[in-house]
């Protein structure tokens, strides 16, 4: 399996994995949060296969933001991961220290990760070569998600459902679209006899 291949089938399981998880989440046990570290991680191994399928058609607003997405996930990973281990190793004051320093290196990641989607998604519409509908369907849930969650985070006390139901809205909607991206990507690197870079209309086909 060649890179190409390999970011595809990682942004197809990623994408509904972040479809799945918010329903289990919602309907199973909260424990199923944990694999959303899973989606994280599958998510952050495709980005450089989608870079690639795209033949450098996304420019350098798709460089920078694979960079900076990169960067945001790899600490997200391992802020998620480690959540329950610290919160377990630690007690008193010194949990209170160690949440914020939390939230501070969480609500960072996000906005780096933020930042660097928004600049890998602008990339992939001016390169025309992945679907356009389904890259915003991507894009846009999964800036919702990101927003929401990391205000919900910020709130105490009684959450207001709005803040509630946004998240796993916005996981779901940008799972969708990030499954159906892997979809097309992987019919791009499929088709040896097609160059990605100018054969935009074999993903929208």
């Amino acid at each position: 399996m060649n890179r190409s291949k390999f970011g595809a089938a990682s942004a197809l399981l990623a994408g509904l994995l972040l479809i799945i998880v918010p329903l289990l989440v919602e309907f199973v046990s909260g424990d199923a949060f944990a694999l959303m570290a899973v989606a994280a991680l599958l998510f952050l191994v495709s980005l450089p296969g989608l870079h690639r399928v795209q033949g450098g058609a996304d420019g350098a607003a798709g460089r920078r933001g694979l960079r900076m997405l990169l960067i945001g996930l790899v600490v997200l990973v391992v802020l998620i991961a480690g959540a329950d281990p610290l919160d377990a190793a630690v007690s008193g004051a010194a949990q209170d220290v160690v949440e914020t320093a939390f939230m501070a290196f969480a609500g960072s990641a996000s906005l780096v990760a933020l930042i660097g989607l928004v600049m890998f998604g602008t990339g992939m519409l001016r390169a025309k070569v992945l679907p356009a509908s389904w890259t915003w369907v991507f894009l846009l849930g999964l800036v919702l998600a990101i927003v929401s969650e990391t205000f919900e985070q910020s709130l105490s006390g009684v959450v207001p459902t709005i803040a509630d139901v946004l998240p796993p809205l916005g996981f779901i909607v940008g799972g969708i679209g990030l499954a159906m991206i892997g979809r097309a990507a992987w019919s791009l690197a499929s088709a040896s006899r097609v160059s990605p870079a100018t054969e935009p209309a074999a993903a929208t086909s």
